[in-house]
């Protein structure tokens, strides 16, 4: 009998599309089925190869060079191509308000093939860690479906989807390239099965019937209950909770003061108190943070006042005056989302006796939210698309996805972003980084209040589980010691 993994899901992914994974759960099976040209790294400070070889820029970082590796073959036993990674652009390129499409130079050309498995990559700006940008799942090889049934590059293939599970067979081909580093064989079969609740999840787990538990969801008092499980994996992940502003909150969208104002009056050790084992309080020295931290001994003070400070009388008045009126903090349903709203509504409440409703929505109703922007106060969880703290600042940029959303107009950021992202040396970028990230603080465009930290409970019949810094799995690392 072949091995096999069962796996809990929250949700079925929201999209059948794993290239363009818009969910947590779409990511998590998209990484059994997409092979993407660079993988999020695990042992090095850079990202691992994957379907693709090498990655080199021929000029100032604006165009780069990619080389696919050649043993690559889909699912249906086709050799991978370079016209498949041109594919994957052109897609994106029909997207062109997304925010993979406008880092592209979409006038010059933004895709060129050079040979069988060579081809050619224009950004629309010097991007100096295009092999970070190279590891978004849209930039994947793509083939469209043929026959009805869709090749997949990645090691699995679907073979069935209904309206609770999804069924992955490891293809034939899966082996031909390097994968995994496991340290025996891999599961043959992935069934994915989505749980009504967590406590649904860690009770099929307790049966036996689930090797793999979601990485988030978990309440404190269950992560409590297994604190000591020789298989409970945890790792801080780069997906950060904050507050952001919508359309009917003017006062907020319209001042960087206010909204520093409020960033220093949150105390961010009190907001993780209650769950202490699934959030930490986010500081400039948070993940990917680090690389937009200041030099040592440099803007200690602002570093500092990020993470919770006193307000001065003066703040505390722009604050209840911004604050006047039907306020409302609206966020995802979804542990532990909830505690850390009650506890900005209850730190409010003490320090400038305003009373601010909380909103708890379903995941797609948030969803919504998010994309119309006709909200006051949204509670958000922005995961960085790629490892690099630049996922997490240059949508800020005048020209970026959020800056546009939120009408910011800042020339001084935008010229230190332009910098930063040109800077090819790695020292200079690291200073280039360091001040971009100090600027973004200075106008505060959305307040960062949480680090995630993803949880994951395991069976005893697999070895080598890892969560990735995205908060995901590599299941070509996953080994199997036991046959269904």
């Amino acid at each position: 009998m072949s091995s096999r993994l069962n796996i809990a899901l929250d949700s079925m992914p929201l999209a059948g599309d794993y290239h363009w994974p818009i969910d947590y759960d779409s990511r998590v099976v998209g990484g059994a089925i997409v092979r993407p040209l660079f993988s999020e790294c695990w042992e090095s400070a850079e990202p691992a190869p994957g379907s693709a070889e090498a990655v080199w820029t021929v000029d100032d970082g604006r165009t780069w060079r990619l080389r696919l590796d050649e043993r690559g073959r889909w699912s249906d036993g086709t050799w991978l191509r370079a016209e498949h990674a041109q594919a994957a652009v052109e897609r994106i390129l029909s997207r062109p308000g997304s925010v993979v499409a406008r880092l592209l130079d979409r006038d010059a050309g933004a895709v060129r093939v050079i040979d069988g498995n060579t081809l050619e990559y224009r950004f629309a700006q010097p991007t100096a860690y295009a092999r970070e940008v190279l590891t978004l799942p849209q930039f994947a090889p793509f083939r469209p479906t043929a026959d009805g049934r869709k090749a997949s590059l990645g090691s699995y293939e679907e073979v069935s989807v209904g309206e609770r599970e999804i069924h992955l067979a490891r293809h034939d081909f899966a082996d031909d390239a390097v994968t995994g580093t496991g340290a025996g064989p891999t599961a043959e079969r992935l069934v994915f099965t989505r749980r009504e609740t967590h406590e649904d999840a860690l009770d099929a787990y307790g049966d036996g019937a689930l090797d793999i538990t979601p990485t988030i969801g978990f309440t404190q008092d269950q992560l409590d209950r297994f604190a000591a499980h020789p298989r409970l994996v945890s790792r801080d992940v780069s997906m950060f909770g904050s507050l952001e502003f919508g359309t009917s909150a003017t006062r907020f969208t319209a001042s960087p003061d206010i909204r520093r104002a409020l960033s220093g009056l949150l105390d961010r050790g009190r907001l993780v108190s209650r769950v202490p084992g699934l959030l930490k309080p986010w500081s400039q020295r948070s993940d990917l943070w680090r690389r937009a931290s200041p030099s040592p001994g440099e803007s200690a003070a602002r570093t500092d006042a990020t993470a919770g400070s006193r307000s001065d009388d003066r703040e505390l008045s722009l604050l209840r005056e911004a604050l006047r009126g039907d306020r409302t903090i609206t966020y995802a349903d979804f542990p532990p989302n909830g505690e850390v709203v009650a506890g900005i509504r209850d730190q409010l409440r003490e320090a400038l006796g305003v009373v601010v409703s909380v909103r708890p929505v379903t995941f797609p109703a948030y969803v919504r939210t998010v994309i119309s922007g006709e909200y006051d106060m949204l509670y958000t969880l922005t995961t960085a698309d790629y490892p690099h703290v630049a996922a997490l600042l240059t949508p800020w940029h005048s020209r970026g996805a959020a800056g546009d959303r939120a009408g910011l107009r800042d020339p001084v950021l935008d010229r230190l972003l332009d910098r930063a992202r040109a800077c090819l040396d790695p020292d200079a970028a690291e200073t280039a980084w360091g001040r971009a990230g100090e600027r973004w603080l200075d106008m505060m465009p959305r307040i960062p209040l949480v680090q995630v930290r993803a949880n994951c409970l395991y069976s005893q019949k697999i070895t080598g589980l890892a969560i990735s810094g995205a908060g995901f799995f590599d299941f070509d690392r996953i080994s199997t010691n036991c046959a269904e």
